[in-house]
């Protein structure tokens, strides 16, 4: 047999494999849906104290969920940030990188983009994306990362890794985007990333409870 056809043959049944795959995840029976806690996520967060918004409509209709939390949290030292949500289950077209909101205004300059990691706690190290971009006279610092299931990844491409493996298994898939953002003042970038670390030190432990 030539090399040429058994590359065929191989490639063949890659994808016969994968629409098997797919045809497996459409005539699956869909699970009940999960109880959704997110909504009641505390005000208080050891010294931050937060305020709920409401989404806009057209929000909702661009992301399909109604289970965006919007906050923004103060503590003493008259320190902000901005903490959001965007809980789904099965729908993935939800978790789109958030930078794309940004942008898609058209008012917004990406500064930069890398990936960092925050020490939680000893037992959590949780990497995410960190931006920075220029919104007319002020600079803001974004960290975001996702979840699938109790799994925290920078990766939205792990995250959707994460479905597919919990629906072959027939189980629930719900996932979330998570964001923190707060204004650069002085420009000092170095205060704004700890303003934000701080805040999810508090945060993240908690999220276990309401995701």
């Amino acid at each position: 047999m030539e090399k040429r056809d058994s590359k065929y043959i191989i490639l063949i049944l890659i994808l016969a494999v994968f629409a098997g795959g797919v045809l497996f995840l459409y005539s699956r029976k869909p699970l009940p849906p999960t109880d959704v806690k997110i909504m009641d996520f505390p005000l208080n967060v050891a010294d931050w104290t937060g305020k709920k918004e409401a989404p806009e409509q057209s929000v909702i209709d661009i992301l399909g969920t109604d289970k965006i939390l919007l906050m923004e949290f103060s503590n003493k030292k008259n320190q902000r940030v901005l903490f959001s949500v965007v809980y789904g289950e099965d729908n993935r077209l939800s978790f789109h990188p958030p930078e794309n909101c940004y942008l898609g205004s058209g008012e917004t300059e990406l500064l930069s983009k890398t990936k960092d990691k925050v020490c939680i706690d000893e037992n959590i190290m949780l990497e995410v994306n960190r931006i920075t971009f220029q919104m007319g006279q002020s600079k803001q610092l974004v960290l975001y990362w996702y979840m699938a299931g109790d799994r925290m990844t920078s990766s939205y491409y792990e995250q959707q890794f994460f479905f597919i493996f919990d629906q072959i298994r027939e189980r629930k898939s719900k996932g979330a985007l998570l964001r923190v953002a707060t204004i650069i003042r002085q420009d000092n970038e170095e205060e704004a990333y700890r303003i934000l670390t701080d805040f999810m030190k508090n945060a993240v432990p908690l999220l276990g409870e309401y995701i």
